[in-house]
């Protein structure tokens, strides 16, 4: 840049005035004292809405309504307590007569299915005995499935090659019927009749607990209660169809049992034969 140039630029500056302003305007007061600027405009000044005397009286109108409300309720609560105390005798005697009236009446038709039972005479249904044989693990899972829980079992494997046992871990998920088993217990358990595609254990007894002693928690059933369990379940299943097929075809419910239960029973390969030859030979006897 040119010498004049500077000179000039230098001058400018020097003889530049900059302006002083007061350190708040006449607006700016006026929102900072929270009035409208056609108020402050108009030159109005900003009144209170109500007098003193006026926000008095209406705080006391409104204590008054306040305690006659409250006056009031009392006064139906006790109305209805009272009334409560007089009807609720009523109510029981009421309700007592019409469970009376229902013991007292006959009761009417069953159906098929209700009338359904299991003659004495013919045994209970058989079931299917599986070989089983008894481990030992520890439980590692509980809560996450109902009435199974998953068990660890260590055992040892052959390794041909080394011709050496090593150890080895095998996870399997057994039946707990009860849910009386907790994390880190000691158990025996059996293989034996499926209870789901992967559940093809149950436990028999509590080894070691861990945490909760067992006389906190629900027993654990023996096999003989297991059996009898099934049995009845069996039993209530075959009636349940014996009664839908006597509903159905009109048939005499012993007999639609009897013959249910037949058809329903359970016989091994090896019994079939037997009972096919006895059969056989008693024919050939006669």
């Amino acid at each position: 840049m040119a010498p004049s140039n500077l000179l000039r630029s230098t001058a400018k500056s020097a003889g530049r005035i900059t302006p002083t302003f007061p350190v708040q305007t006449r607006y700016a007061t006026a929102i900072n004292s929270r009035r409208s600027i056609w108020d402050f405009l108009g030159g109005n000044k900003p009144q209170d809405q109500t007098p003193k005397e006026e926000k008095q009286v209406e705080a006391d109108q409104e204590q008054q309504k306040s305690s006659t409300e409250t006056q009031r309720l009392d006064t139906e609560t006790s109305t209805t307590t009272t009334t409560t105390t007089q009807s609720s005798p009523n109510i029981i005697e009421q309700v007592q007569e019409v469970e009376e009236e229902i013991l007292s009446t006959p009761s009417p038709n069953k159906t098929a299915e209700e009338q359904a039972f299991w003659p004495a005479d013919l045994p209970l249904p058989s079931l299917r005995q599986y070989p089983y044989t008894l481990n030992r693990g520890t439980v590692t899972s509980v809560g996450l499935m109902d009435k199974t829980v998953r068990v660890s079992y260590q055992t040892r494997e052959w390794d041909r090659k080394v011709r050496k046992y090593y150890p080895k871990t095998v996870t399997y998920l057994v039946h707990d019927p009860r849910n009386s088993l907790r994390q880190g217990d000691v158990i025996e358990f059996s293989s034996g009749a499926p209870r789901a595609p992967r559940v093809r254990h149950v436990v028999e007894r509590i080894i070691s607990p861990f945490g909760v002693a067992v006389e906190d928690r629900p027993a654990v059933l023996t096999r003989e209660e297991r059996e009898a369990e099934m049995v009845n379940k069996r039993m209530e299943k075959l009636v349940r169809k014996a009664g839908k097929v006597a509903a159905e075809e009109g048939v005499d419910v012993e007999k639609a049992t009897r013959r249910v239960v037949e058809s329903k029973e359970h016989i091994g390969r090896i019994r079939a034969l037997v009972i096919e030859r006895a059969a056989a030979e008693a024919q050939t006897n006669a």
